[in-house]
């Protein structure tokens, strides 16, 4: 078993999850690999046949179990604080790659920064963001008004029934009434459909008691490598506060605390 560096910032304050994770855990086939967090009060993993996790409040510790090889993604929730960490089950890492379609972006090492002015890029960038080049504090990028629309759009028809989502001033509101499965299927639709962390105000009203395991959907996904789709973002996190009209820009939230990789 391999012990993690201390990982209680990794746990985000309100801002809303998106492309790409905030950790990345790597574990062998049948072992585990422990992180120390200050609290968790659930988690969930969409290839629970990969990988799952379970908090240890005698130790404070997150226990991550590897079961098979492939890649898993685990949510992570505290307090009103979120995460999503790739856990890497016997795989080796995958190479960022910046897609020629996105011509205002700038990579290099611990930072990627610059602007996604086109559907093309954006849509290039989530997939390309799949890998493990980066981590979401790693990420300072704007976003035309053009693509946030195209971003909200596609946010909007994933999430429950009974759920909506706007951009407001530097981030996004997630407000309605839901089951706890359904606020967990729209956390997860949060992250797939969106690029860059950004402000999040929820606004949801939870009923029922938190679900033993992950939403059906999600129980079925298969032991091997999970792709995810993606896109959203906004102005500058902490900025002043109004609807966004088209012409608008937003930014991700900017780089903050000391994150690791990995054990």
């Amino acid at each position: 078993m391999s012990r993690g560096a201390g990982l209680a910032s990794l746990l985000f304050p309100a801002l809303a999850l998106a492309w790409p994770a905030d950790l990345q855990q790597d574990v062998a086939p049948g072992r585990e690999a422990f992180a120390r967090v200050a609290s968790v009060d659930w988690s969930l993993s969409d290839a629970p046949a990969v990988a799952t996790a379970e908090w240890l409040a005698a130790s404070g510790e997150l226990l991550v179990e590897g079961k098979q090889p492939g890649r898993a993604h685990l949510l992570l929730y505290a307090e009103g604080k979120l995460a999503v960490w790739t856990v890497r089950v016997g795989q080796s890492r995958r190479a960022f790659a910046l897609p020629p379609s996105c011509p205002k972006l700038v990579a290099r090492e611990g930072a990627l920064e610059g602007t996604v002015d086109s559907v093309a890029c954006l849509d290039a960038l989530r997939t390309a963001l799949e890998s493990d080049g980066y981590l979401a504090r790693e990420l300072e990028l704007t976003f035309s008004g053009e693509v946030l629309q195209v971003q909200l759009r596609r946010l909007t028809a994933a999430l429950p029934k009974g759920l909506t989502a706007r951009y407001v001033g530097a981030g996004v509101v997630l407000e309605g009434a839901a089951s706890f499965a359904d606020y967990q299927r729209a956390l997860w639709v949060l992250f797939r459909e969106s690029v860059g962390r950004v402000a999040l105000e929820d606004r949801v009203e939870v009923s029922g008691r938190p679900d033993a395991g992950p939403p059906p959907e999600l129980q079925e996904v298969a032991a091997e490598p999970v792709v995810l789709p993606a896109a959203d973002a906004g102005r500058k996190a902490g900025g002043d506060a109004g609807a966004l009209d088209a012409g608008s820009r937003r930014k991700t939230a900017p780089r903050s605390g000391a994150d690791t990789r990995g054990p």
